[in-house]
């Protein structure tokens, strides 16, 4: 266990996601826990007092896995949301060198907040030294990271990462009968709500819809703001199942809309992704297809695949 080591293991990553999976990889290997997580949290608003906490129900808690197995977790909420506020290290069932959980806030400026969270460790008052020295590392680090990666407003990942996380990821191995969908997200009549309440009202917006894309999507889905009120995500399932859940997510931008009384709805065009084709010319099937959605009456899913069949079939 040597901190410098660590240290040029971390800064050797190239982006966040490789950041946090060698942080995990690192401490179970120097401390030997029963679990280590990195959560991001979102739903935490940017440079908060204790009191702009909102109720548990209202934080999304995107569980990370080194090993790519990865579940957003509601649960813990309690440890979680003390050591959010008091912005400091929680110690908990700590009985002699066994401690039963630690639980780390990691501040950042432009990307969500995390919370490194170590699970049954044996450890001495040096070695907890090493663990914290370890977490301040990633914590400079991700927030480098995060200032390249992130949109400010929202934390999600921005236009600039999408070729590169593109091409990594449409090369990893699908799981059975599963292929990869690129799906884009416009808000319809967006202008409208800042033309009504003013910028501030639709930042605030922009911020909530973001909220609500994260809590449907899985950790390994990758979320993007693309500019303005356009989003995409990256995710993989199999092919009847892809509408299902971009309808999933548009119902609940239905929801809110109706619950904030904005008439809020969304657009979704969507497309497979395939290895031989170069990110631009995916996203331009997305946008034909999102295209297709906005003169059809907008608030629906497109596939873009259905209009090519229609086209040749008229």
């Amino acid at each position: 266990m040597d901190i410098f080591t660590t240290a040029l293991s971390l800064s050797k990553q190239q982006n966040g996601f490789d950041l946090a999976r060698n942080l995990i990889h690192r401490l179970e290997q120097d401390f030997k826990p029963k679990e280590v997580d990195v959560f991001e949290v979102f739903g935490i608003p940017g440079n908060y007092s204790a009191e702009d906490i909102p109720e548990s129900e209202y934080i999304t808690l995107r569980r990370f896995n080194y090993d790519n197995t990865t579940k957003r977790k509601k649960s813990d909420l309690t440890e979680f949301h003390k050591a959010i506020k008091n912005r400091r290290p929680l110690v908990t069932g700590s009985n002699g060198s066994l401690t039963e959980r630690i639980v780390i806030p990691v501040m950042s400026d432009f990307g969500p907040l995390r919370l490194v969270v170590i699970s049954g460790i044996t450890e001495s008052s040096e070695e907890r030294d090493i663990l914290f020295q370890s977490v301040e590392l990633f914590s400079s680090l991700i927030n480098l990271h995060d200032s390249h990666e992130r949109d400010r407003l929202t934390g999600m990942m921005n236009r600039h990462t999408f070729d590169d996380f593109y091409n990594r990821s449409v090369h990893l191995p699908h799981g059975e009968n599963q292929k990869m969908y690129l799906g884009m997200c416009d808000i319809d009549h967006f202008r409208k709500i800042n033309d009504a309440y003013g910028h501030s009202i639709g930042d605030q917006a922009l911020h909530e819809i973001a909220q609500i894309m994260e809590d449907n999507f899985r950790f390994n889905d990758a979320l993007f703001r693309f500019g303005g009120e356009e989003f995409i995500v990256l995710f993989k399932c199999k092919p009847e199942d892809a509408p299902v859940v971009l309808n999933r997510f548009r119902e609940s931008i239905n929801e809110y809309g109706q619950k904030h009384d904005t008439g809020l709805t969304l657009s979704i065009g969507f497309v497979e992704c395939r290895k031989t084709e170069i990110p631009s010319t995916v996203v331009g099937k997305a946008d034909i297809a999102l295209y297709h959605a906005k003169e059809n009456g907008r608030n629906q899913v497109v596939d873009y695949d259905d209009i090519e069949i229609n086209s040749i079939s008229a």
